[in-house]
């Protein structure tokens, strides 16, 4: 029996066939979300970024994609900053009371004042008191404690932001030669429809 040969698709069904720009999945893959960050929220910066930016082809928008990827990460680490100063508190007070108390200072105080026991609050008060220093003296004593992290998270920060914004700049950049490109087209179309060749006879013998 002879086999039924099989049609050929059509232009249409091929076209078809083809993941589009807003098949972001099969293009970009998952959000970058970590466990316990907000889907919404990101969702949320995306959609101001594609708003903002209008990418006008698929090339802008791999690039406005890794915008926003590059922007989550940066608040990310920004907000990474708060939680590892918050964590390393109890190392400020420690190193702080200790220098301000010397002998007399007590080694569970720094630990007794995380869990806000009462006596620990008061006594870290009353020394910061003595000293004219407020809790903005332990802070600057967890950053210190913490410096090395600290600058290896700016670090990174700012890589994110050169990397950001050099996309953007590309952007721009890509957009103003395209649009250069199209006057000029427009104008070798003007001088040619003036003088009443068209530009693609103008060239014949």
């Amino acid at each position: 029996m002879r086999k039924k040969k099989s049609k050929a698709p059509t232009s249409t069904e091929i076209s078809e066939s083809i993941p589009t720009g807003d098949d972001e999945p099969y293009f970009f893959g998952p959000p970058p979300i970590f466990l316990g960050e907000d889907k919404a929220q990101y969702e949320k910066i995306k959609g101001k970024i594609y708003e903002a930016v209008k990418p006008r082809d698929f090339i802008e928008e791999i690039w406005v994609n890794d915008v926003v990827d590059l922007t989550w990460e940066i608040l990310r680490l920004r907000r990474l900053k708060a939680v590892l100063h918050n964590s390393a508190t109890s190392q400020g007070v420690e190193n702080l009371m200790r220098r301000l108390l010397g002998l007399l200072y007590t080694p569970d105080l720094a630990e007794r004042w995380v869990v806000r026991e009462p006596a620990a609050l008061k006594e870290v008060e009353t020394t910061l008191s003595r000293a004219d220093l407020t809790m903005e003296a332990v802070a600057a004593e967890t950053l210190v404690a913490k410096l090395d992290m600290f600058e290896r998270i700016e670090r990174m920060i700012a890589t994110a932001e050169f990397r950001r914004n050099a996309i953007l700049h590309q952007k721009d950049r890509r957009r103003l030669m395209l649009e250069e490109s199209f006057l000029r087209s427009l104008e070798e179309f003007e001088r040619g429809s003036i003088v009443g060749v068209s530009p693609r006879t103008r060239s014949r013998p």
